[in-house]
């Protein structure tokens, strides 16, 4: 699997949108760009590798941010659930929460 996620704001847009994929290591993206690559020698996604990102592209830096990230999943790619676990996990570290949206099965839960 990998994962979209969407920085939503309180403005009319756009969302700040990246992809977490694995080719074959965790990969951030956004569109075709390759934003960041936390660890070279981990196929597994890393506590601490969103606020990576966040730094990186200075998502933080954004006073109209909603506090939630709607993290569409996508059941094609090289993640497994473990991953999806650990990234909800930096989600709430960054005090942030997180909606899962399952493609696949067309629902939305709430973390």
């Amino acid at each position: 699997m990998y994962f979209t996620l969407m920085f939503a704001d309180w403005n009319e847009g756009p969302s700040r949108t990246y992809d977490l994929v694995f080719h074959p290591c965790p990969v951030w993206m956004k569109g075709n760009e390759t934003i960041l690559i936390p660890n070279k020698e981990n196929p597994r996604y890393e506590k601490g590798s969103l606020k990576m990102l966040i730094e990186k592209e200075k998502i933080g830096d954004s006073r109209f941010l909603t506090n939630r990230i709607t993290v569409v999943i996508h059941y094609n790619g090289n993640g497994e659930d473990g991953d999806l676990e650990r990234l909800v996990e930096d989600i709430e570290k960054e005090g942030m929460e997180a909606i899962l949206w399952n493609l696949e099965a067309g629902d939305f839960y709430e973390n």
